[in-house]
C-alpha cells in the first residue's frame, strides 16, 4: 500500500503521464490547502503538509487503481480469468476506433496463458502525438482506471508517448496481445503478437458471449 501510494506510478511513467499526474498532484493539493485553512490558520508548515499529504492521495484514489492491491499485490480478493477477458474484450471494443490510438497491446499473463483468480491485466497504449491526442488518451486511461475499480478489475494502463518508450519496457521475447493496431506497425517490431481471441483460447476461456 505505502509504495503504491507513494509513487503512483510516476517514475515509470512517460513524460506526458507524469506531467498529468504532477499536475492533478498539485491541483488537488491547492484545493485541500483552501478547504482545511480554517483548520491550521495559524499553522502555515502543518497546513501545506496536510495538504499535499490530501493531494496525493485524492491523486492516487483518482490516477491508481486499487483493484491491483487487493487482487493482484496482497491477493486478499479475487476474480477470475473469465471477469477478466470480458473486461478486456470491452477496452477492445472502446478503443479500437479512437483515432489518436497509434498501437494498444496488453501482455502479461494473458499473453502466457496463465491468467488466474489474482491476475492483473495488462495495457499499453501508444497514442499518437500532439497535445490533444495527450490529452485525449489520459482521460480515457483516467476513466478506464475508474470503470475497472468499480467492477472490481486489476487494471494496469500505460500511457507512451512513442513507440521507444514502449519497446523499453519489454527485452522483446515477450509475447503480446494486439488490441488496435490500425497502421498495422506492430508487424515491424520483431515482437511476437497474438490476437485477443488467441489468447482466450491459450488460456482456455470458451464461454464469452460478443467476443
Amino acid at each position: 500500500f505505502l509504495t503504491n501510494w507513494f509513487y503512483q506510478g510516476i517514475p515509470q511513467a512517460d513524460t506526458s503521464e507524469r506531467v498529468y499526474k504532477i499536475t492533478w498532484l498539485l491541483l488537488l493539493s491547492v484545493m485541500s490547502y483552501l478547504l482545511i485553512g480554517h483548520i491550521f490558520t495559524d499553522r502555515t508548515v502543518s497546513r501545506i503538509v496536510l495538504s499535499l499529504a490530501s493531494g496525493h492521495t485524492l491523486n492516487w484514489i483518482l490516477n491508481s487503481n486499487q483493484s491491483v492491491i487487493f487482487v493482484h499485490r496482497t491477493r486478499y480478493l479475487k476474480t477470475t480469468p473469465l471477469k477478466l477477458f470480458s473486461h478486456l474484450y470491452g477496452i477492445r471494443d472502446r478503443i479500437v476506433d479512437k483515432e489518436w490510438v497509434l498501437i494498444s497491446i496488453s501482455s502479461g499473463g494473458i499473453s502466457r496463458g496463465s491468467m488466474n483468480e489474482h491476475s492483473d491485466i495488462d495495457v499499453n497504449i501508444i497514442r499518437r502525438s500532439g497535445l490533444w491526442n495527450a490529452l485525449k488518451s489520459l482521460l480515457f486511461s483516467t476513466i478506464e482506471r475508474i470503470r475497472a475499480d468499480f467492477n472490481g478489475i486489476p487494471l494496469d494502463i500505460i500511457i507512451s508517448d512513442n513507440v521507444e518508450h514502449f519497446l523499453s519496457k519489454t527485452d522483446g521475447n515477450e509475447r503480446f496481445v494486439v488490441l488496435a493496431d490500425p497502421e498495422q506497425l506492430v508487424d515491424n517490431f520483431n515482437i511476437e503478437s497474438i490476437s485477443l481471441k488467441e489468447a482466450q483460447r491459450l488460456n482456455n476461456i470458451n464461454d464469452i458471449t460478443n467476443a
